[in-house]
């Protein structure tokens, strides 16, 4: 746990990765809205297949369960990977495969999510109580900003700050899946600090 995981990593890791980018790209947010809003999500608001968007498209019912299932992703992957590689280094390449197959997913022209609930499912599986940590920021932050970008980046940063003085998470891991979620929220960081981010 205390190592750098990604060198640790066995050739066999590539399997669980697979397994967790095949899971993690079912575009949930896309067909629930081409089903219950007869609508390409892609074509409204930020273009983004993710629960935030889903809402100002199709509603705040159809979000949670977008929601409930992207995270859903990240559960399975792990706990599917955990059947056939129990060690910790792939069950994490497992999870960064789900974030990753949410994000680049290959049937919407590797154009996805930004993968945050899809995330909070495979910190779900691995450390509960952290994932209730980073949703219980999430809720905070978002209650007194109404900013979801902003409300995601905090619990991700939080997540891992508490990963330094935790054994429950692999803080390289964390600060790999923190590195991602900045950098698919590159653009929304920039507004943020232009002021310009939108509030729902």
């Amino acid at each position: 746990m205390n190592s750098f995981w990604i060198f640790d990593l066995p050739y066999s890791a590539w399997q669980p990765f697979l397994l967790g980018f095949g899971l993690g790209s079912i575009p949930f947010g896309y067909i629930l809205t081409s089903l219950f809003a007869k609508t390409d999500i892609r074509s409204h608001g930020s273009g983004n297949v993710g629960a935030t968007n889903v809402a100002r498209v199709a509603g705040k019912k159809i979000a949670a369960l977008t929601f409930f299932l992207d995270a859903g992703k990240g559960w399975a992957a792990l706990s599917l990977a955990a059947q056939f590689f129990p060690e910790q280094s792939p069950l994490m390449t497992a999870a960064i495969g789900a974030v990753l197959g949410h994000v680049f997913t290959p049937f919407l022209n590797f154009k996805g999510g930004k993968g945050i609930a899809t995330a909070f499912g495979a910190l779900l599986y691995l450390a509960p109580f952290m994932a209730t940590l980073g949703i219980v920021v999430w809720v905070c932050v978002f209650l007194f900003s109404r900013i979801s970008s902003l409300s995601a980046m905090t619990a991700f940063l939080v997540i891992t700050l508490a990963a330094i003085f935790s054994s429950a998470l692999n803080l390289s891991f964390m600060v790999t899946l923190f590195m991602l979620v900045l950098f698919t929220h590159r653009e929304n960081l920039g507004r943020l600090l232009r002021g310009e981010e939108k509030k729902i």
